[in-house]
């Protein structure tokens, strides 16, 4: 194999932030998993998380309690359901393992799956019983759930298999709950927001410690994605309303990026980089990877209200968009 110049390199890199990417969206299909809600609550979402490596994508539904729905990512059909005592918030796939967690706000408990039969296998029970776990993260490469509790500001560090607590992490914010928690399991760092914050935590899952990293006054930190390769984490803001890009190596602000329309959430395309952004009602904006342009945007006419989310599969990119209120789960080819 030969190595490409520096030179090279770098003219190549400047072309391609100057050439606009061929964009190809569209939708593919759309999967009923429930009823039609009429609780018309903005507060509901559908949650989907894809497992890369066998195509299937598992999917919880705010309406639907103790329901978990698998669906096929080639036939966009319902492969099986699996029923549990949860009411969920969150749904969680470690494709290393091919196991499955989600998380119930309704007893705080998160709720094992196999992945290679699709049975529940588990529940993990909060390690301090104070009915305050607000969710979890997960680092794949470590194969570790991260179990977070906002009224002891502590989060809890527990092995994968085991579920045995391995450490805590100081995780300080001024309000009752924290808003967002991922990890990037490249740096094996937690990144934390609360809810009206001017700042963010970083936590390390390896020596437990922790860092608060401040940001402008008038910032309000938000949902968090992150580029596991490229080391960048990229936290909507509240404030702002748009994206802050923030370098994983510094925790300094690169930029700041304003699509158009206001940002709700995020998520990035690990395979080809590209950072997909919604208002959380209707529009999905995919920006350039390098220049964080907006490149195309498309309208989902079948979200009613303000409950828009969404996950991606890097290895088809495929977008899987959770729709209220059809109770649907929309696939959408993205670049």
């Amino acid at each position: 194999m030969t190595k490409t110049s520096r030179p090279f390199a770098a003219v190549l890199l400047v072309l391609l932030a100057l050439t606009p990417i061929a964009v190809g969206q569209k939708i593919l299909g759309l999967t009923k998993i429930g009823p039609w809600d009429s609780i018309k609550n903005q507060s509901e979402y559908i949650f989907t998380a894809p497992n890369p490596t066998t195509n299937k994508i598992y999917v919880v539904d705010t309406t639907e309690l103790g329901v978990i729905t698998v669906l096929d990512g080639n036939t966009h059909s319902i492969i099986t359901t699996i029923n549990t005592a949860g009411s969920f918030s969150q749904i969680l796939v470690n494709s290393k393992t091919n196991m499955i967690y989600a998380f119930s706000y309704s007893d705080y408990n998160t709720y094992v799956i196999d992945g290679s039969v699709d049975q529940l296998v588990g529940t993990i029970f909060p390690i301090e019983q104070d009915s305050c776990t607000f969710g979890i993260a997960l680092d794949p490469a470590l194969n570790r759930i991260v179990q977070m509790d906002p009224c002891t500001q502590l989060a809890y560090v527990l092995d994968g298999s085991s579920y045995a607590l391995l450490g805590t992490i100081s995780v300080p914010t001024s309000m009752v709950d924290y808003l967002d928690y991922q990890v990037n399991p490249a740096t094996h760092l937690l990144y934390v927001t609360g809810w009206t914050d001017t700042d963010f935590v970083v936590g390390n899952l390896v020596s437990y410690s922790s860092t608060v990293v401040p940001l402008a006054k008038n910032l309000t930190p938000q949902t968090i994605t992150i580029d596991i390769t490229e080391n960048r984490i990229f936290i909507e803001d509240a404030t702002y309303m748009g994206v802050l890009v923030i370098d994983g190596n510094t925790n300094a602000v690169i930029t700041e990026i304003k699509p158009g329309f206001d940002v709700l959430f995020a998520h990035v395309n690990q395979k080809t980089h590209e950072l997909a952004v919604t208002d959380g009602a209707h529009v999905i904006g995919f920006l350039h990877p390098l220049t964080y342009t907006l490149d195309a945007q498309m309208s989902i006419p079948e979200a009613k209200y303000t409950d828009l989310n969404f996950s991606i599969n890097p290895n088809t990119s495929h977008y899987y968009v959770g729709i209220f209120p059809s109770n649907s789960v929309e696939f959408v080819l993205g670049l």
